[in-house]
């Protein structure tokens, strides 16, 4: 029986030595290794957006058109149309982690108009700043339904300068700690007057109207919520899973 307090033989020492010295060396060789995902990243140096767009081939009868670029947005996530033809967006600089709770977050709600016609937005606003990883979006007439980590948030403009100075909370807390590459999104508006919306598949959200008419389990699936009003956009009265 070998004896715990015995010191150990001369031959183990020095393997113990040989091992440790083998791993000194195997250590700065992971170190430098490329990482196992660089080989499908681009190693020359970023195009610019118009030389980006010389790159693009597409079939016979199509044509891409360069709209809008840096340094005007980031990246944008989610896009919708506005009943006067102006693009909204939500455009992120922390994608995708989100900003503690202890820090002001750098992400907006942009909308972006052409105002000589010529096929390019010539003018971007920022209707709201301060947001999470914002997602999806609707505009409304006075403003727009936005997900920002970590409520669907009603954004509005009482004064009529594109910016938004009245924020109201319609549902939330929605589920992003597992993933907020699956958040809700594709916000879209129903012929039968609900607003629709995608949730994640793996975050899971617990949730009710402001109508409190029970909670409901969200996970993987589409939404819908808030009964129209004509020409007002969707009150907060509900949602459901489809």
């Amino acid at each position: 029986m070998t004896d715990p307090l015995r010191p150990r033989s001369t031959t183990a020492i020095r393997v113990g030595q040989l091992l440790a010295g083998t791993l000194w060396i195997l250590f700065p060789e992971i170190a430098i290794a490329q990482p196992p995902f660089s080989e499908g990243v681009r190693s020359t140096d970023p195009l610019t957006a118009e030389e980006q767009l010389k790159t693009f081939e597409v079939p016979e009868g199509f044509k891409v058109e360069l709209v809008s670029a840096e340094p005007d947005i980031l990246k944008p996530l989610n896009l919708n149309f506005d009943y006067r033809g102006r693009l909204w967006l939500t455009d992120s600089t922390e994608y995708p982690f989100p900003a503690p709770e202890s820090t002001v977050a750098r992400d907006s709600v942009k909308i972006l108009e052409d105002t000589d016609g010529d096929g390019r937005y010539d003018k971007t606003t920022v209707f709201a700043a301060g947001l999470n990883i914002p997602i999806g979006i609707y505009p409304t007439l006075t403003g727009c339904i936005v997900y920002s980590i970590p409520h669907i948030w009603l954004l509005e403009d009482t004064e009529g300068d594109d910016r938004a100075d009245r924020k109201t909370r319609l549902y939330g807390p929605m589920g992003y700690e597992r993933d907020t590459h699956g958040m809700n999104n594709a916000f879209t508006r129903g012929f039968d007057g609900w607003l629709y919306a995608c949730h994640g598949f793996n975050n899971e959200t617990r949730v009710a109207g402001r109508d409190q008419d029970g909670q409901r389990d969200v996970h993987g699936c589409a939404l819908r919520g808030g009964r129209g009003r004509a020409r007002a956009g969707p009150a907060a009265q509900d949602v459901r899973p489809v």
